[in-house]
């Protein structure tokens, strides 16, 4: 298997990626009718020095776009050094090392057609807003269109490696394709796959002490070396994940604070229907702003913004190191503290969706405990404790909202971080 040239084809697909998202520029007429460009983005677009004052909305709106892909190539290249490290801590050989790297230098490759098409990381888009933003992108990119029908970005790069053959140099590699493929396709998934299990507390000496290509056959089903092989793949790669998803509050990538963040006006169901409707005056009143700010601030009219389910409200200049909304409001509910001190698990479409007190606050807490309390692997506990992440993340908070999170950095570091671990594994922290 050639890292080398896969590599090379991933930098290239990302590429093709970036001018698609150039390609934009090019329709003016598409401004406002791909995404709607918020007073908020458009400020924390100038103030990170990605656009000019005078830019139009589409010029934004690429610019968020190609952030997107720096985050996330950044991310990739992060993942792909930190798994190796842990890989090294765990005793795995060279030969390992090497699936390991093209493992994580893939695994978010789903992502960058994602990031042409919207503001957000959004894993799910209807045929009818494919069919919007069609025509803005020339025929050179409509492939893009061929992953978007899946479900999410796991299943979106399992697409287009297994089924589009976008790294030909790993299609080449039928064997080393299937387990890579699959691991791929699974590390998103909540719950442990094949037959890893923490019990057993060791991996199959066979994995340790022999080259991988020796273990692999070129047959479409797993053998129970193979079944192990991509377990211990997709373990590892949603855990140094986890880890990233944390160490990206250092970078400013994913700010503890964010400048605006969105709210839920309405709470909806899972099909969309509205099963609590608020008011716009209600919304803006409960978050101290008038219905006219919130509007304006994004960029709509009042009766636009009255139909909404959700909208963004200004929450902190970085810059300045001043708070946009009433520091006061960003509390953490009673209810879910609890939670996160019995080590239940916090479903976040709940938290989030079907209440009205969700905040970044609330979402630091959900974090701490849902990528903290599922590392499987105890190298990588071994690594968060080493770098001292969790301090430097708490010590990026604001004044004014330490106290609302120190209690939970404190109860991560002795729950969750210590007391967990055995030769390999970690054990599950959850109760429920």
């Amino acid at each position: 298997m050639d890292t080398v040239t896969i590599q090379l084809e991933f930098y290239e697909y990302v590429r093709f990626c970036r001018d698609a998202v150039d390609s934009l520029g090019a329709h003016p007429e598409a401004q406002g009718a791909i995404d709607g460009v918020t007073t908020g983005m458009r400020q924390e677009m100038l103030t990170k020095g990605l656009v000019l004052p005078n830019a139009r909305d589409i010029d934004v709106l690429m610019a968020k776009r190609q952030e997107l892909i720096d985050i996330k190539v950044n991310h990739t290249n992060r993942v792909v050094h930190d798994i190796k490290e842990v890989a090294k801590k765990i005793g795995l050989n060279v030969d390992f090392q090497k699936v390991l790297e093209v493992v994580a230098r893939l695994h978010d490759i789903g992502r960058f057609e994602y990031a042409t098409w919207n503001v957000k990381y959004d894993d799910k888009y209807g045929l009818s807003e494919q069919a919007r933003n069609r025509k803005y992108f020339g025929s050179k990119y409509s492939e893009l269109l061929q992953p978007l029908a899946v479900k999410n970005h796991s299943e979106a790069g399992y697409e287009l490696i297994m089924t589009h053959g976008k790294i030909k140099a790993l299609t080449d590699s039928r064997r080393f394709a299937k387990v890579i493929g699959v691991a791929i396709l699974h590390h998103q998934d909540p719950n442990l796959v094949g037959e890893f299990s923490p019990e057993v507390n060791r991996i199959d000496s066979r994995i340790l002490n022999s080259n991988v290509d020796e273990l692999l056959q070129d047959t479409a089903t797993f053998n129970e070396v193979e079944t192990q092989i991509y377990a211990v793949l997709t373990q590892l790669i949603k855990d140094v994940d986890c880890l990233d998803i944390l160490y990206q509050h250092l970078t400013g990538e994913f700010p503890v604070m964010p400048y605006s963040f969105d709210f839920p006006k309405n709470i909806v169901d899972e099909k969309g229907n509205v099963v609590v409707e608020r008011s716009l005056k209600e919304f803006a009143e409960s978050w101290g702003f008038t219905p006219e700010f919130v509007a304006e601030f994004n960029h709509k009219t009042l009766e636009e913004a009255e139909k909404e389910n959700v909208l963004f409200l200004p929450v902190y200049d970085a810059q300045n190191k001043k708070f946009l909304m009433d520091p006061s409001k960003l509390v953490v509910p009673e209810d879910i503290k609890q939670k996160f001190f019995n080590l239940e698990s916090l479903d976040l479409k709940e938290i989030k969706w079907q209440r009205f007190d969700y905040n970044p606050v609330v979402g630091m807490w959900w974090r701490l405990l849902q990528f903290l309390g599922k590392i499987s692997f105890t190298s990588n506990l071994e690594v968060l404790r080493e770098n001292g992440l969790l301090d430097k993340i708490y010590e990026k908070f604001p004044d004014e909202i330490k106290p609302q999170v120190r209690e939970a950095f404190a109860f991560a570091k002795t729950h969750l971080l210590n007391n967990r671990g055995n030769e390999i594994y970690a054990s599950n922290p959850f109760k429920k």
